[in-house]
């Protein structure tokens, strides 16, 4: 969460987008390397020397009695921050570049390290304490940005490095913000109906509505990753093909919906169990009611990347707000109704609301150009 807050300037996103517009690896490297090391600055002032401000805003919101035990992980916090970041933008460059071999290999050897010291710790000390945690996983990930660094100076001298550096520092910022601005919208909306849940009913509603998210959010991976390559090939598009390609696959989603909602009526009580326990069978009936509106977003996903190619337009503003307003405004209003079960209803409307705004302006803005 951090992360994302900590990057108003979006380079975790615009790196990519500057990088297939023809921008300087160079300079998007070195603009994230000095970024990171301010980050990490910043936040050693706030979290290590001055970090009783944290903790008194804590104290008067009456939350310290719960998050006390962080205290002692402060200084760790402020070091894992610009990991995060500084590994997020090396991934973000490596896209630009359309390197998606190095691209994997990177987020899989800061997954494998991770998984690996885990297991390595865990056998040879018998436990694994948060602060050991910490350390491993700052590690891990920073050893991945180092080696993802290292390939990337390995394509310096090659043409698709790009050679440009002309873009100006505010046209970045620019892009950057708006890409950074659209992103915490996004964030919001799709986590705002468990902070509701959590508000209006109990811990343990908070956790069967989280396997219920968790379990049918496992249908948007696959365009998660389709997003993750039309976005930098609708930043470098010229004759339309990217636009016609995505509307072939958004005639997909009602085939998906037919699919998933009869499949799951049938087994997916089942396998909720399995995977989770028989304790959360609970969440089946909240998962089912989701899944309409996780089609939906499958759909927002696949444009909302295709949009961020052409330089984040206001309307993925628009569409994010629209989302988040409806899903504040009906989770109010059947959260204490129906329970889970009108979180669950909610957010599928508000996510077929995202897909019907974003869908509109495509066709509207790009789809009818690109089939002429």
């Amino acid at each position: 969460l951090l992360s994302l807050l900590a990057d108003p300037l979006g380079f975790r996103w615009v790196n990519t987008y500057l990088v297939r517009r023809g921008g300087s690896v160079r300079t998007a490297l070195r603009r994230s390397a000095v970024y990171a090391v301010g980050v990490l600055a910043t936040a050693g002032l706030l979290f290590t020397f001055q970090a009783r401000w944290l903790v008194s805003l804590l104290e008067r919101l009456g939350l310290w009695t719960r998050w006390e035990a962080l205290g002692t992980l402060l200084p760790l916090l402020a070091l894992a921050l610009p990991v995060v970041l500084f590994n997020g933008y090396v991934a973000s460059i490596l896209l630009g570049l359309e390197a998606y071999r190095v691209y994997n290999q990177l987020v899989l050897l800061g997954a494998a390290g991770l998984v690996g010291a885990y297991a390595l710790a865990w056998l040879a000390l018998g436990q694994l304490d948060p602060r050991m945690a910490a350390w491993l996983w700052i590690a891990s990930y920073g050893l991945a940005a180092a080696w993802g660094v290292l390939r990337l100076r390995e394509g310096w001298g090659t043409a698709a490095s790009g050679t440009r550096s002309e873009v100006a520092f505010a046209d970045a910022a620019s892009t950057g913000f708006r890409a950074f601005s659209v992103n915490l919208l996004a964030c919001l909306h799709l986590r705002v109906d468990i902070y509701l849940v959590g508000f209006f009913l109990t811990p343990a509603d908070v956790g069967l509505y989280t396997v219920a998210v968790a379990f049918v959010e496992l249908l948007t991976r696959a365009p998660a990753l389709l997003g993750t390559v039309i976005y930098p090939k609708s930043a470098g598009e010229r004759e339309g093909e990217v636009t016609r390609l995505l509307a072939s696959l958004l005639k997909l989603l009602p085939a998906v919906a037919l699919v998933a909602l009869p499949a799951f009526w049938l087994v997916g009580e089942r396998v909720i169990g399995l995977l989770f326990g028989t304790a959360f069978v609970g969440a089946s009936s909240a998962a089912f009611w989701l899944l309409p509106g996780i089609v939906c977003l499958s759909g927002g996903i696949l444009i909302n990347n295709f949009l961020a190619g052409k330089g984040y337009p206001w309307i993925l503003h628009g569409a994010a707000g629209a989302g988040l307003v409806a899903n504040v405004a009906l989770n109010w209003a059947w959260i204490p109704r129906h329970g889970i079960t009108g979180a669950a209803l909610a957010s599928s409307v508000s996510y077929g609301l995202w897909l019907l705004v974003l869908a509109v302006y495509f066709r509207r803005r790009y789809l009818v150009a690109a089939q002429n």
